[in-house]
């Protein structure tokens, strides 16, 4: 008897997670104009330290959850700035490189993709979907005010505090924030402990041997 109960608790904690996540896709096709629901999300975020270690990633959202699976990381390979990074290039790389896995593989093909940033990642974008030949609804979302930017929009939407879309946005932006960053932070790390075992080999500036 008291498994049943259990499992039927936990039946009904899925139905109402299904169901609050639901009403959060529907809000925000709304919101943005989209017709059908946006049941798989794509989000993508950029970390980097002045150039160093440079990353863009990936996450993924199926029916409001998060889909582990379909995660993706990239090494950035633009030229950067000397001494510092560019948000625009990494998150049209980032994108483009998307965009190619998603044209060998169309069953990958997301209903919408969200960009962390405002206009310049709207931008950004744009440049790898004409890259790469085909088109994917999208937006991004501000940090700094939280608004929601749409392709060709002059201003962004702003919804209030507690609109379940806007939640949902955030979730998943947090969310792609948290995984570019620990990956960035792993690179660094391990790019410093090369650069210190290197060091250690060295004898006053010369390896063993006597090279420089």
């Amino acid at each position: 008897m008291q498994e049943r109960v259990l499992v039927g608790r936990f039946k009904d904690d899925q139905i109402t997670t299904a169901m609050q996540n639901t009403d959060k896709l529907k809000r925000l096709a709304q919101v943005i104009g989209m017709h059908k629901l946006p049941a798989h999300i794509e989000a993508f975020d950029n970390s980097h330290l002045f150039g160093r270690e440079a990353v863009g990633c990936m996450v993924c959202y199926v029916n409001g959850e998060k889909n582990h699976e379909h995660y993706r990381r990239f090494k950035i390979r633009s030229k950067l700035p000397e001494g510092g990074g560019s948000d625009f290039a990494m998150m049209e790389e980032s994108v483009y490189r998307r965009l190619r896995q998603i044209k060998r593989d169309p069953a990958q093909t997301p209903d919408l993709i969200l960009l962390d940033g405002g206009k310049s990642q709207i931008s950004a974008a744009m440049n790898a979907f004409d890259r790469a030949g085909i088109y994917i609804p999208f937006i991004s979302l501000a940090e700094t005010h939280e608004g929601i930017y749409l392709p060709g929009a002059a201003e962004s939407i702003k919804l209030p505090v507690g609109d379940p879309a806007l939640n949902l946005l955030m979730e998943i932006r947090d969310e792609v924030h948290r995984f570019a960053v620990t990956y960035h932070r792993k690179l660094r790390e391990k790019a410093e402990l090369t650069g210190h075992q290197s060091q250690e080999g060295l004898i006053d500036g010369k390896d063993p041997a006597g090279r420089e």
